[in-house]
């Protein structure tokens, strides 16, 4: 706000503002929520010919992303290569309504337990932590790059399992291996929902309060491997720099304190793969005169 006035930018390339919508208590002129109809929901099954296309290698295992998802999974995206499921586009613009209220819900539900000590004190995080916490989550609430929720859906409607918000999986298989077995199977009909991803996940980062060097931390896992390396391609297609750092062995201080990697290069913005209960986890172990040192 400026000078009593709001302005609204659009920083997209591909969106356009078209005006403001007012919402009051006056319901005069308001219309009723539509209604999905049950089959629009259900999700459908099929198979396509076993002609021997997913026999032997099919990925490219000269892409550094393919090759690490291949020594990972196989060339292989499901025990049946030939099986395939299907939603309609009105399922698919559901799954996306319902995945953006949710996380606002979640957010509203994570601020009201970092303002209750009471409420915060049932997810067992060591006190030592509060502070930081409430901290992040003053400053840094919105910055949010990428999450996955877990729904099931089937005609009676939605239902959400869990929010990984912080260590998302399935972008590799989604926005790029999928692809890959599309194009093998020979499929033209319909489209992947994740086609996609690798594009949406770079605008995140380029609106993103990120530094111009940005570590990816993983597990020395090899299915963490072909997440992080999916980030990274993302990363680069944003125009950052990066680099994956495979367990803590790269980590260290230099003589002021400062976080460093094996290249002396200071650890200011990270993105992980690994889980923040691992953390955790170690600090659980401490004793309290631990903490205080």
């Amino acid at each position: 706000m400026r000078e009593g006035h709001y302005t609204l930018k659009d920083t997209f390339s591909d969106t356009t503002i078209l005006g403001w919508m007012i919402q009051t208590s006056n319901t005069e002129h308001s219309l009723p929520q539509p209604t999905v109809p049950p089959a629009a929901l259900a999700l459908g099954s099929g198979r396509l010919e076993n002609k021997g296309q997913f026999d032997g290698k099919w990925l490219n295992e000269a892409d550094p992303l393919q090759n690490a998802y291949a020594q990972a999974n196989g060339h292989r995206i499901n025990a049946d290569p030939c099986r395939y499921f299907t939603m309609t586009e009105r399922a698919e613009q559901e799954l996306i309504k319902a995945t953006n209220e949710l996380h606002l819900m979640y957010l509203h539900a994570t601020d009201k337990v970092l303002k209750d000590d009471d409420l915060l004190a049932l997810f067992d995080i060591p006190r030592i932590l509060w502070p930081r916490l409430r901290l992040s989550w003053q400053r840094r609430r919105h910055h949010m790059i990428t999450g996955r929720l877990d729904f099931c859906m089937d005609e009676r409607g939605l239902k959400v399992y869990e929010y990984n918000a912080d260590s998302a999986s399935c972008h590799t298989e989604g926005g790029l291996i999928l692809e890959q077995w599309m194009k093998q199977g020979n499929i033209t009909a319909g489209y992947n929902p994740s086609e996609a991803l690798l594009d949406e996940l770079a605008g995140a980062w380029q609106h993103s309060h990120a530094a111009p060097f940005v570590h990816i931390m993983q597990d020395k896992d090899v299915e963490e491997s072909y997440h992080a390396q999916f980030m990274l391609r993302a990363l680069t297609q944003a125009g950052f720099d990066s680099k994956i750092l495979y367990g803590l062995n790269d980590l260290g201080w230099d003589s002021a304190g400062q976080l460093i990697d094996s290249e002396h290069r200071p650890v200011n913005c990270v993105w992980k793969t690994w889980a923040w209960e691992t953390v955790v986890e170690q600090l659980r172990e401490v004793s309290d005169t631990e903490y205080a040192a």
